[in-house]
């Protein structure tokens, strides 16, 4: 393979040019300076074809690290195994285009060096399900720490100070497990545009709270979605919708800012926001990490929240309790003497006591009365 090492030595600016410009059209390369877009791969291509007579072909250790390099920048940006994969099929062929043009003056046989860059999908897909599993168990340790956190903030919802401490420390394990600048939270009444609770953290904090309250947030989270010149992402019961920054939060640092919806009970409406420091898209990795982390945090506000609608009804059915036995100890005490009186009166003419029972007869009525105004006032409060 020494002949066609020598080939790619020869042209290597070339075959690096020729892969950029193919790489720089793709959409996982949006907002990718020029080093991160080219990672290791001119390290890697200058390491191609030089493993000598190797029988059977491999890879030595050197080419397995720069692909974890690689790899290890590809996945930081959230890039797929397939996007990954078109990284090494892009130079796969362009190393072809230009070994074809050698082989009409050289004999080359380009069978090894096709089965290196076989060698290195498999590599790749390798190195990226060890790293999907240990996203993985990553993940369930972040939903872990929110459960924990939650479940230690649960009680604490009289406690505005305390409660909004516990938010953000859910939403700085949120900010951590996905990697970006800010994370902020909305919970609200999408019936009434009511806002319940929110928080930020991280990059504009204060700039992406004053943005929870703007008038495109509403819209969002009462079912209409207005995503700029994007299309909004249907997930199940959840949408997905990367927006625009808007001016203030551009000064801040935020650059890139994605929104999920995320299914609420009755008329609850939940949204989570990521935001990041440069201008880049958010992968479909990205997106199911936030769909999981933003359950967390919904089904415990959501809990939260109907818990405290639950003890204003209990405070209200003890406040009227309350009301209803000062009504009748009121009425109890309010009638006992008229009562008495109109009792003792009636008794008395049944008794056939002396006395004039005309003169009996109108002091009963007149107790009576005092009863019926009694009630009448009591019932008129």
């Amino acid at each position: 393979m020494g002949a066609i090492h020598e080939v790619i030595r020869s042209h290597h600016s070339e075959i690096v040019g020729m892969w950029t410009e193919a790489a720089r059209h793709r959409a996982s390369a949006r907002g990718l300076t020029a080093h991160e877009l080219t990672g290791a791969m001119p390290d890697f291509l200058a390491a191609l074809g030089d493993l000598g007579a190797a029988e059977p072909a491999r890879l030595n250790d050197g080419q397995r690290a720069l692909i974890a390099h690689h790899l290890s920048g590809r996945l930081r940006h959230g890039f797929d195994l397939n996007e990954m994969l078109t990284d090494f099929a892009t130079l796969g062929r362009c190393v072809f285009r230009c070994l074809r043009r050698a082989a009409a003056t050289n004999s080359l046989d380009v069978g090894d060096v096709f089965a290196e860059l076989v060698l290195t999908a498999a590599e790749v897909t390798k190195i990226f399900n060890e790293q999907m599993l240990e996203d993985e168990q990553s993940l369930k340790r972040s939903v872990r720490l929110l459960k924990a956190v939650a479940s230690d903030n649960a009680g604490l919802h009289d406690d505005g100070k305390a409660f909004q401490a516990g938010l953000k420390q859910m939403l700085e394990i949120v900010r951590e497990a996905m990697s970006t600048d800010t994370v902020a939270w909305l919970l609200l009444d999408a019936k009434t545009r009511r806002v319940i609770m929110s928080a930020a953290t991280g990059r504009a904090e204060e700039a992406l709270e004053e943005y929870l309250r703007s008038p495109d947030v509403a819209i969002f989270a009462g079912q209409e979605s207005r995503s700029s010149d994007r299309e909004a992402v249907a997930i199940g019961d959840v949408e997905t919708v990367e927006l625009v920054p808007t001016e203030r939060l551009r000064r801040s640092g935020v650059h890139a800012l994605l929104a999920m919806r995320l299914a609420g009970r009755h008329s609850l409406r939940a949204i989570v926001y990521v935001g990041a420091g440069e201008q880049r898209g958010f992968s479909a990795s990205e997106v199911r990490r936030l769909e999981s982390l933003g359950d967390a945090l919904r089904e415990h506000f959501e809990q939260t929240h109907l818990h405290a609608a639950l003890r204003g009804k209990l405070e209200q059915a003890r406040r009227a309790t309350e009301r209803s036995e000062q009504f009748e100890s009121s009425l109890l005490r309010e009638l006992k003497q008229p009562l008495a009186a109109a009792s003792a009166d009636a008794r008395q003419l049944l008794d056939g006591a002396p006395g004039d029972p005309t003169a009996l007869t109108r002091a009963l009525v007149r107790n009576l009365d005092a009863v019926r105004g009694t009630v009448d006032d009591l019932l008129d409060r």
